[in-house]
């Protein structure tokens, strides 16, 4: 049934809806990544794995 189902779906544009989601995705977090500001909290960040467990 599912596969009767399946068959009968048009899936031409899915391939399409999903490659565009992943692109606004991905953009969206290099965006993120970059924006303006951001830098003093990444090196704050980075420092964390180096500290002692008091600090």
């Amino acid at each position: 049934m599912i596969r009767e189902v399946l068959s009968r779906f048009p899936f031409s544009l899915m391939p399409t809806i999903v490659m565009l989601v992943f692109v606004v995705f991905f953009l969206s977090m290099v965006f993120w990544l970059y924006r303006r500001g951001s830098t003093d909290f990444y090196k704050k960040i980075e420092q964390i794995p180096l500290k002692e467990d008091g600090e």
